[in-house]
Order: structure tokens, then sequence, then C-alpha cells
């Protein structure tokens, strides 16, 4: 996400319509051209995170840290409706911007 795109998701919520038991699934790469390492933290819940996309090993997280390239898959299960923000942990992208939330609706 480069800076531009992170200021837009700041001001809109990502809409999801998994509540419950359902999971949500997003590919999450860090394709940053500059910054050799980047993050992503989510407030509230914790997500299942498969380094790379491939094999059987999961992490359960809140946090995922990623070098430049590298990309992965989340699984979010979200246990209750409501706003989650998600940042990234180096101050400067959050100062830029990069920041937003998931809105999950039930």
């Amino acid at each position: 996400m480069d800076s531009s795109t992170a200021a837009r998701s700041s001001t809109r919520a990502i809409r999801s319509a998994c509540a419950g038991p359902s999971r949500c699934a997003s590919i999450l790469a860090n394709l940053t051209e500059f910054d050799l390492v980047n993050s992503l933290h989510l407030h509230g819940d914790f997500f299942r995170y498969q380094p790379t996309g491939t094999g059987d090993h999961w992490e359960y997280t809140d946090t995922v840290v990623q070098c430049q390239g590298q990309r992965g898959v989340l699984e979010i299960e979200f246990a209750n409706t409501g706003t989650f923000m998600f940042h990234a942990h180096q101050s400067e992208f959050a100062e830029l911007g990069w920041m937003g939330f998931f809105e999950v609706e039930g």
C-alpha cells in the first residue's frame, strides 16, 4: 500500500460481511518500493497468518512484519460486529496515513 492509497483508506472503512464463524481471507503483500520492512497490526481481534501463502504452517497473531516483496495469507475470523482499526507499527507510516478500519456487519 503506498501513501496515497493509505491516506484514502484512512477515511473509509473496509466493509466486511464476515461475523461470527465466517472467515475473511485476504492476501497481504509488502509491495512498497522504498520501505524494506512494513507491518500490519489489528486492534480488537487476532487473525491467522500463513507466510508466503503455501504449506500448512499458520501463525495466530495480531501483528505481522513483512520484508520487501514478502507475501502471505490473512484469515480474520471476527468474533463480534463493529469497527476494528488496523495500522502499521512504524510511526512514520502511521503518520502518512497507513491506517484504516474494518467495519464488520452481521
